[in-house]
């Protein structure tokens, strides 16, 4: 009791003076608001363009690098294909994505930091990039259907390109080691889903629908990877692969979208269409009617081809 005793002035005190008045009360810090800016204004800040956005997140690029935020609690960030600080992002409401300003700091000193990546080399792939795999190749469009032709800005239509590109992914393939199986080698018209009776009768361990894409917006600009919307875990590291590829590279990339088309979803295999760039822009079209940067960007497909086979 004695030692109670002595301690009841220090624990009395308080209390008299909290019943004084003569202490200031506990007060809980304020909360500060979390700021979110439109995706065209988080892209802005970053000196980048804003390439698409929906429910999902949206895409944006400066041309070399590709910055991907995806929405909701657990939606990630991915600069170049590599995940980028913490989840939730990013918010979705009356068709606009929002981002967290805060995290425009963080994209920042990444961008400014990142030791800038060497071009692939052009020679032929190391013994470790080879793979056995049985690789569908789909040109997209053909005869009677010609595509897009960018309003009037290609020389060629799409139809064309796709098959050039085709050609020389399907080159590249074969000297990694893959047997590739064409839908069409030439100017021939084929059904979609004879296309995916292709691909199941092969058992392909990937479809490749290869595209050139088109939009009403002028700067709509870059490739665009589209998986199916229940797509199988294979299908979506395929994607991943060569997303990764493209962007090592230096081609712009808008990222991976999930879509209904039915060359991704029309067959029971793994499968990935790529939209190589758009016709209506451009600065694309100028690169797609080039030989030179069709088969570069062939190339580059083929290295996710044969990473996603190797890893």
């Amino acid at each position: 009791m004695e030692s109670l005793r002595r301690l009841f002035p220090l624990i009395g005190v308080p209390l008299v003076l909290a019943a004084a008045g003569c202490t200031e009360s506990v007060r809980r810090p304020a909360e500060r608001p979390l700021v979110y800016w439109s995706a065209e204004d988080f892209a802005a800040q970053l000196g980048m363009r804003l390439t698409q956005q929906s429910s999902a997140g949206a895409t944006m690029t400066d041309g070399r690098n590709t910055l991907t935020i995806q929405t909701g609690r657990t939606g990630l960030m991915f600069l170049n294909g590599q995940r980028l600080g913490p989840p939730n992002n990013a918010v979705y409401q009356n068709g606009k994505v929002y981002v967290l300003a805060a995290r425009a700091s963080l994209v920042r000193w990444e961008l400014e930091h990142m030791v800038p990546s060497a071009p692939p080399p052009v020679v032929p792939p190391p013994m470790a990039a080879r793979f056995r795999a049985t690789i569908v190749v789909d040109a997209g469009h053909g005869g009677k259907d010609p595509g897009t032709n960018g309003r009037g800005r290609s020389y060629a239509p799409e139809k064309d390109i796709v098959l050039a590109i085709a050609r020389d992914l399907a080159q590249q393939l074969r000297e990694r080691g893959g047997s590739v199986i064409m839908t069409r080698w030439g100017d021939s018209f084929l059904e979609l889903d004879d296309r995916c009776r292709v691909a199941e009768k092969a058992h392909a361990d990937l479809f490749v629908s290869i595209h050139a894409d088109s939009a009403r917006r002028a700067d709509a600009s870059g490739t665009t990877l589209y998986i199916g919307r229940s797509a199988s875990n294979e299908s979506v590291r395929a994607a991943r692969a060569i997303e990764a590829a493209l962007l090592r590279s230096g081609v712009e990339c808008n990222g991976i979208q999930t879509a209904g088309y039915r060359v991704l979803v029309g067959h029971s295999r793994p499968a990935v269409l790529i939209e190589c760039g758009f016709l209506t822009n451009a600065a694309d079209c100028r690169r797609l009617n080039s030989p030179a940067y069709r088969a570069a960007l062939a190339q580059a497909i083929a290295d996710g081809i044969a990473a996603y086979f190797s890893r």
